[in-house]
C-alpha cells in the first residue's frame, strides 16, 4: 500500500473529524436513546416496541458486517464508502418528508408503527452494509499512533456540535406542537447528515498495490478461515465474550429517558435536555479516552466505560429526585464515549492488517444477537415488572463483562509488540 503524504494525512484527519462532527450533530435531533423512544411513545405504549428501536439499529449495523467483509478485503474503499454512505442516508431524508406530507403517520396506529419500523430497518441495514468498508477505510487513512486521539477528536467535535443540536432540538420540541416539532427535528438531522457526507467525500485513500489473497467472496475457504480464527485466537474469543455480556448489560439504555419522563411526569422536551447531558458527558470523556487509548491501549478505556455504566444504573435505581437523573445521563454519555472510541479502535488491532476486515466482521456479527436480545429482554422486563427492576437486571451482565475483560483479555497492541520483540 502506498503511503499518504503528511499533508494528505492531515487532510484526512480534518475532513473525517468534520464528517463525524456533522453526523453526530444530525443524530442529536433523532437520538435513539432519547428522541426516538419519546416519539415512538406517541405511536404506541408498548415497552417492547420501544425496546425494538435500539435492537433494530444495533442488529442492522452489526449483523451484516461479516458477510460484507470478504468483499472489502484487499480493495479500495473510497468509492464503496461514498456510494453506500449515500444510500445509508436515504431513510433519514424520507422520514421527515413523509411526516410533513402526511402528519397522520405521527398518530397512534398500526400503519404509523409499521412505517416507522420499516424506515428504521432500512436505516439500520444501510449502516451495517457501509460499516465494514468505512472501518477499513479509516484504518488505512489514519495512522495507528494517533488513531485513539482521532476517534476522540471525532467524538469531541461531534459532541460540541451536538450540544447545539440538542439545545435547538429542545427549543423546537417545546415551541412547536406535535408532530410538527418532531418533523422539524428529523428534517434538521437529515440535512446535517448530507453535509457530513460532503466532508467524507474530501478524503484521500492510499493506493492498494496488491489484492488480498483471493478471498473476495463468502465461500468455503473463507468460512474455513473464520473457524480457524475462532478456534486459535483465544484472546479474540475472550474479547467477544466480554463484549457480548457488555451489550446484554445495556438492556436498560433505551428506557432511561422514558423511565425518567414517566416517573417524574416530565414533558417531551426533557428528552432533548437528557440528550444534552449525554453529550456533555461524552465531551468530558473524550478529552481523556483518545490519549489514554494511544498511550496504553483500548482495554482500559473499555474497563472504565463499563464501571461508569454500572454507576449510572445504580444511580437511576436509587435516585429519588430528577436532579439525580441528570447525573445519570452525564455518566451514560461518558460511558458511551468510552465504548465508542474503544470498540472501534481495539478491533482494528486484532489479527493482521490483511485480515482486519474479517476480524471486524467477526466482532460485529457474532455479538449482534446479544445487542438485539438485550433491549427486547429489557422491554419484556419493563412491561411485566418495572423500569427499576430492568435496571437492576442489567447490572449482573455489566459486572460479568468487567470480570471477563479484566481477567480474560490481553491488550492486543501489547501482544503484537511482544511477538515482534521475540
Amino acid at each position: 500500500m502506498n503511503q499518504l503524504s503528511s499533508s494528505d494525512q492531515r487532510r484526512n484527519v480534518i475532513v473525517n473529524v468534520l464528517d463525524a462532527g456533522m453526523w453526530l450533530f444530525g443524530i442529536s435531533f433523532m437520538s435513539t436513546t432519547t428522541i426516538l423512544p419519546v416519539f415512538l411513545r406517541h405511536l404506541t405504549d408498548s415497552p417492547l416496541l420501544i425496546g425494538l428501536v435500539p435492537a433494530v439499529l444495533d442488529m442492522g449495523w452489526f449483523l451484516p458486517q461479516l458477510f460484507i467483509a470478504p468483499y472489502v478485503q484487499g480493495r479500495r474503499q473510497y468509492g464503496l464508502v461514498l456510494g453506500l454512505g449515500l444510500i445509508e442516508r436515504i431513510p433519514f431524508i424520507v422520514f421527515p418528508i413523509l411526516l410533513w406530507l402526511s402528519p397522520t403517520l405521527a398518530s397512534a396506529s398500526p400503519v404509523s408503527v409499521a412505517v416507522f419500523f420499516a424506515l428504521l430497518v432500512l436505516r439500520a441495514l444501510g449502516s451495517g452494509i457501509v460499516a465494514p468498508p468505512w472501518q477499513e477505510f479509516i484504518a488505512r487513512i489514519i495512522p495507528l499512533p494517533i488513531r485513539g486521539r482521532f476517534f476522540s477528536a471525532q467524538q469531541l467535535v461531534g459532541n460540541l456540535l451536538a450540544l447545539g443540536g440538542a439545545a435547538l432540538g429542545a427549543v423546537v420540541l417545546e415551541r412547536y406542537p406535535y408532530p410538527t416539532n418532531f418533523t422539524i427535528c428529523f428534517g434538521l438531522g437529515a440535512a446535517s447528515l448530507m453535509v457530513s457526507w460532503g466532508f467524507l467525500a474530501l478524503s484521500r485513500e492510499p493506493v492498494v498495490e496488491s489484492a488480498s489473497s483471493g478471498r473476495h467472496s463468502f465461500n468455503r475457504a473463507y468460512i474455513s478461515r473464520l473457524r480457524e480464527i475462532m478456534q486459535t485466537d483465544r484472546n479474540f474469543r475472550a474479547f467477544l465474550l466480554s463484549r457480548a455480556c457488555a451489550y446484554m448489560g445495556t438492556m436498560a439504555l433505551g428506557f432511561l429517558a422514558v423511565a425518567a419522563i414517566t416517573r417524574f411526569n416530565l414533558s417531551d422536551a426533557q428528552a432533548a435536555i437528557f440528550t444534552t447531558l449525554m453529550i456533555v458527558g461524552g465531551t468530558l470523556g473524550n478529552v481523556c479516552w483518545g490519549p489514554l487509548a494511544d498511550r496504553i491501549g483500548y482495554k482500559m478505556v473499555l474497563w472504565i466505560g463499563t464501571v461508569l455504566w454500572m454507576a449510572a444504573l445504580l444511580l437511576a435505581v436509587v435516585g429519588t429526585v430528577v436532579e439525580v437523573t441528570y447525573v445519570v445521563f452525564i455518566l451514560v454519555g461518558m460511558s458511551s464515549a468510552a465504548s465508542t472510541v474503544a470498540d472501534l479502535g481495539i478491533v482494528m488491532e486484532f489479527g493482521t492488517d490483511e485480515e482486519r476486515p474479517t476480524y471486524i466482521g467477526l466482532a460485529r456479527t457474532i455479538t449482534a444477537p446479544f445487542l438485539a436480545i438485550a433491549p427486547l429482554l429489557g422491554g419484556l422486563i419493563a412491561q411485566f415488572t418495572s423500569y427499576r427492576v430492568l435496571m437492576l437486571a442489567a447490572l449482573p451482565f455489566a459486572a460479568l463483562s468487567l470480570y471477563l475483560l479484566h481477567w480474560g483479555v490481553q491488550e492486543p497492541r501489547h501482544m503484537a509488540l511482544s511477538k515482534q520483540s521475540s
